[in-house]
Parts: structure tokens; sequence; C-alpha cells
């Protein structure tokens, strides 16, 4: 009987060890997080700048310079990433940076002061004149996500759903309701998912407040060549003149170079 005993312990004591080694093994296949920090600077670092947008646009992840202008942002799988910075008043920032397992990676960020001439942000198109002072005006006074033509050219995708995780942080695009496509959304509660409103060129084209539309518009069916800009304002970030009283599941702004009549006339 003793020696039975015996025999239990050593046979637990090896599946101990066995487990704890074949644990080790996992944890060594997979490569150690890194690590992205550093701060943001202007007047060639004589000034620190806080609240600027640090976006890793692969990872969809982004984080804010404290009042220190430091920021970090932990966790970040092994990768070649675009490091967008962006702060209101600021020029853009943008560059390239690739992380190995276990990393910890210190960059400066000096910006520059940007001055916007809002006389010189309409453009011409073939039935008549988009205009972009808006645009221009939430760029230079609010925070979001603003994308030029440059910047959607620059992608390389064809419409609205190609480019969502990667330049619209804080967004989702979730499978439409008809199976055919995607649609743009927050995010989802359970079986419901929280839609984001869609304005294109100033005017109301879709939300879940005035939905004369059956289902939201499929981001499919905008292709990126018929796009001259783009506003996304996650929920804590829309500005009033486009806030509803239904709620907030995000908005995004269209400023379309062929203009689309309105579902919502």
């Amino acid at each position: 009987m003793h020696r039975k005993g015996v025999t239990m312990r050593w046979d637990r004591l090896f599946l101990m060890v066995a487990a704890a080694a074949w644990g080790s093994a996992l944890a060594a296949q997979q490569p150690l997080p890194a690590l992205f920090r550093g701060v943001v600077t202007a007047n060639k670092g004589q000034t620190v700048v806080d609240g600027a947008e640090i976006t890793f646009d692969e990872a969809g992840r982004s984080v804010r310079s404290g009042n220190d202008g430091r920021f970090a942002i932990d966790g970040l799988p092994p990768a070649r990433y675009h490091v967008t910075v962006r702060r209101i008043g600021f020029g853009l920032i943008s560059g390239i940076v690739t992380l190995a397992p276990g990393d910890t990676v210190t960059w400066r960020f000096d910006m520059v002061i940007e001055q916007t001439d809002l006389s010189t942000v309409d453009i011409t198109t073939e039935d008549g004149r988009v205009q972009l002072r808006e645009f221009a005006r939430r760029r230079a006074s609010t925070n979001g996500r603003f994308l030029t033509d440059v910047d959607l050219k620059a992608t390389g995708a064809f419409n609205l759903g190609n480019i969502i995780g990667s330049k619209a942080p804080g967004f989702q695009a979730l499978p439409h309701p008809t199976g055919m496509g995607t649609v743009l959304a927050t995010r989802r509660t359970g079986s419901s998912a929280c839609y984001s409103a869609i304005y294109i060129n100033g005017d109301l084209y879709y939300s879940s407040e005035k939905a004369t539309m059956p289902t939201p518009p499929s981001l499919e069916d905008f292709n990126l060549d018929e796009i001259a800009a783009l506003e996304f304002y996650r929920p804590s970030e829309v500005p009033p003149e486009l806030q509803l009283r239904s709620g907030n599941c995000g908005v995004a702004v269209l400023w379309m170079q062929v203009r689309r009549r309105r579902p919502l006339d």
C-alpha cells in the first residue's frame, strides 16, 4: 500500500513537470510584444504638445500624449506599422516603424503649426462644386479622423469597406444585415449592432433615427476614387452640428466628387 502511494505521488509529480514544460514551450513559441513610447513636441523640441493622437494603423490602436507630451503603447505584436500623429492646429506626421519581439522603441515627433487657408479647399466636380470648407474647419478645430483623396489613394484600396480597420480606429466593418458586404458601426451589443450615421456632402444620408432606408448602406458601394475627403468621429468626438437625438454610434462624413441622391428627402 505504501509503495502504491509512492507511485501515485511520482505520477502526479511527473504530470506537473510535464504540464509546466508544455506551458513553457507554448510561451516560447509566442513572440514577445513590443513597446512604443516617446514624446510629441513643437518648435524644434522647445515645447511639448499634449492631446496629440498617435495611431498605429495596422493594429487599430491609438493613444494621446499627456500633459508632458509623453505617450506609450504597449502590447504591440512584432510587425511593420504605419504611425500617424495628429493634433488640431498642427500638420500631420506619418512614418513607418518595424518592431521586433520584445522591442522598446522611443521616438520624438516634432510637430509644425499648420495654417489652413479655407478659401482654397473647394474642388470642382462633374456636376458642380463640392464645398470642403466644413471639412477644413472641423479638421482645424475638432478631434476626429480626417482623410483626403491623397490619403485614400495611398491605401491602394478600392472601396470604403477596405479601409475601416486600418484608417478608422474605433469603427468596425460588420457584416451587412442582408449578407452582402459590410456596414459601418462602432460596437455590437449581443445580437444588435450600433450602426453609425453617414453624411454625404453635408447632408444626412443614413441614421437609425431616420431610417427611411430599410438597411444601412453597404460600405462596398462607395468607391474611394469618388471620394474627395472623409471624416470619422467616434461617439465621444462627434461635433454638435452632427449629433443626433436618438443616441450616438459615431458619424462618418463623406465628401463625394459624384453627388448621390439623399434617401432621407
